[in-house]
């Protein structure tokens, strides 16, 4: 495999990295999930019950499941994060993803 290759190939899985971690965070911290509750047939229809709209996160945080240590670094990330920003790096991460595609490298044989 020519060295050029094997660059572009790493390129891209770290492009893929970066963006799944990004839209990781995003949906995580930031957007909001309605769960079911319940269902009831009644006769031919079936009615759902809806929770409250909340985040992954903030279900992880309300849940018992984390120790007091873990949530105080759960909180910490969080707090350090802006979702603004968060959303311009994903946008601008997107912009860069696309120009890479187009751009045409020119093979260098060693």
């Amino acid at each position: 495999m020519n060295f050029n290759l094997k660059t572009q190939k790493i390129q891209k899985e770290k492009t893929l990295a970066i963006s799944r971690l990004l839209e990781w965070v995003s949906a995580n911290f930031f957007q909001p999930v309605i769960k079911l509750v319940s269902k009831e047939r009644a006769g031919g229809h079936i009615k759902r019950k809806y929770g409250r709209a909340k985040t992954p996160y903030r279900r992880l945080f309300e849940s018992d499941q984390l120790s007091e240590e873990e949530k105080e670094k759960l909180t910490a990330i969080y707090q350090s994060l802006n979702p603004a920003e968060l959303k311009k790096l994903i946008k601008n991460w997107i912009i860069f993803t696309r120009f890479i595609k187009r751009k045409k490298v020119k093979k260098i044989s060693v």
